[in-house]
């Protein structure tokens, strides 16, 4: 049972090997889709493969109540200002795709219908930049397949497309995270028809690129979460075009440059599309 980890992660999807026995489950043995951690409430927060919700207490995960709908590729955010989670997803019920959102405040999901709201598209990123008190979205693959290139903020009422003089150009996959000491939500990677490996990071108005040195291997599903204890944005595992087996690389990005980091005991396999946030409780 895993005792000290400042970055809790929990596997989506593992392209290769056996599935191994896991420590914390959910109680009907869904697969997480996407999780979070809830400051307020001191929880992780996970919707699971067929819609559930469960929160981590102690070391039991605990179903906690029912979607509104069943998930298709949600993203979980936590908002510090509003103490709530919230989740942007795809709703595939009707006759198109349509963008959703929706907030969890510990009990119950409640629908937003923002009257405008991102183009339907899956596999986007997005991270809640806590300095703005907004969600912040970008990219994603459309309805034809084709990557996109565009940004766009919710202030937890609003969706609001965003037109930057710089942006990264348009792709899927990629994890984005909030380092909230410089004010930055990071995004690395991701794929427009090839692994990507670049790093780019939004000040609340456009983006820049960052630095191309040393950096992890070109890749997209990899988990991405900030270390507020060490100033450190936490990248694990992947996939790539180009490697049939998911890395179990750890890496750290410190605002100025990445360092893969050796960790003394064994890494979790590699993987891909799993989700990796901080939990304070246990730093």
């Amino acid at each position: 049972m895993p005792t000290s980890r400042s970055i809790v992660l929990f596997t989506v999807l593992a392209t290769a090997g056996a599935v191994p026995t896991q420590d914390w489950r959910l109680r009907d043995l869904a697969i997480p889709l996407a999780s979070t951690f809830d400051r307020a409430r001191g929880r992780l927060v996970v919707v699971g493969f067929r819609g559930e919700t469960s929160e981590l207490v102690g070391n039991e995960l605990r179903q906690r109540t029912v979607p509104l709908r069943t998930p298709w590729s949600p993203v979980l955010c936590y908002d510090p200002q509003r103490e709530v989670v919230w989740s942007v997803d795809i709703d595939s019920g009707g006759s198109a795709f349509t963008v959703t959102t929706a907030r969890y405040d510990g009990v119950e999901w409640t629908d937003v219908q923002p009257p405008v709201r991102p183009s339907p598209r899956v596999s986007f990123g997005a991270a809640f930049d806590t300095t703005r008190g907004e969600l912040v979205l970008f990219g994603g693959t459309n309805s034809f397949g084709s990557p996109l290139g565009d940004t766009w903020t919710f202030d937890g009422t609003t969706w609001t497309p965003r037109t930057p003089a710089i942006a990264p150009p348009a792709r899927h996959g990629m994890a984005l995270a909030d380092d909230f000491a410089r004010a930055r939500i990071v995004l690395f990677g991701g794929d427009d028809g090839s692994a990507l490996d670049d790093t780019w990071e939004w000040d609340g108005s456009t983006w820049a690129a960052r630095p191309t040195g040393t950096r992890p291997s070109p890749r997209s599903g990899h988990a991405l979460a900030f270390d507020p204890v060490r100033s450190r944005t936490v990248l694990f595992g992947g996939t790539s075009t180009w490697n049939v087996f998911p890395p179990d690389d750890t890496w750290e990005w410190d605002g100025q440059s990445w360092s893969q980091i050796v960790p003394p005991a064994a890494p979790p396999g590699g993987r891909a599309r799993a989700t990796a946030p901080f939990d304070p409780n246990r730093s």
